[in-house]
């Protein structure tokens, strides 16, 4: 922040940042494709995440504030929105989770999920699951060696909302560490998995899922649960 003339004395101390082995901008196509993997893979976090989504302007495009992090008094270069350099790419993998949001209301519910039973079939409305498909224990959330996570939601136990899809699921994989294969729950009779997003292969159309899949490096995928269509 040594831009806004304050000593660097401005703004936020705490930065978990990474450069991905280059400061600034770089040729490195290695490393753009790994930075532009992570910024897919932050916006699809975000869009699948309940409650209200805040997405700053800019965002969908790849804006770039230089790593100033407390650029609200910069009427110049460094807030301002380089629309010459937007990312369209990212600006259709944006619109397509926005799309997918606005689909699903199992993302975007207006009860919290506590993993009780529903009325309508005794499942609960979210299961936390590891890659080979067993739930996830106790000693499971201090492990720092697992880098991954999987959650199947449902509508909240207790919502009104249960009644337009009672039987319609949401299946996500966030992992964090090298490729890895997913076993996906069983689905059931007269349903099947399909794979919507997928944050390594963001133009990929909706496709049918086996019931393990692989899960690319350093990315998310998200799955649902539906009638197949006669």
């Amino acid at each position: 922040n040594l831009a806004n003339g304050e000593d660097n004395r401005d703004g936020h101390d705490h930065n978990q940042s990474d450069n991905m082995g280059v400061e600034g901008p770089t040729d490195d196509a290695a490393i753009n494709a790994a930075r532009a993997q992570r910024q897919r893979n932050m916006l699809a976090t975000l869009m699948l995440s309940q409650g209200t989504p805040l997405l700053l302007a800019g965002d969908e495009i790849g804006n770039s504030q230089g790593g100033n992090n407390n650029a609200y008094a910069q009427d110049n270069e460094i807030g301002w929105i380089n629309w010459d350099t937007a990312d369209h790419d990212l600006a259709d993998f944006t619109a397509r989770l926005i799309r997918f949001r606005l689909a699903h209301r199992i993302v975007r519910q207006s009860r919290f999920l506590h993993a009780r039973s529903r009325l309508i079939d005794g499942v609960p409305d979210v299961y936390w699951r590891k890659a080979d498909g067993t739930l996830m224990q106790e000693a499971d959330w201090s492990d720092h060696t697992l880098q991954h996570l999987t959650v199947e939601m449902r509508s909240a136990a207790g919502s009104p909302e249960y009644t337009r899809n009672p039987d319609r699921a949401v299946f996500i994989v966030f992992n964090a560490g090298d490729a890895i294969d997913v076993t996906l729950p069983a689905p059931g009779p007269d349903h099947q998995w399909s794979r919507h997003i997928d944050t390594a292969a963001p133009a990929a159309p909706v496709a049918l899922a086996a019931p393990e899949i692989q899960v690319q490096k350093t990315s998310v995928v998200v799955l649902v649960l539906d009638r197949p269509a006669s």
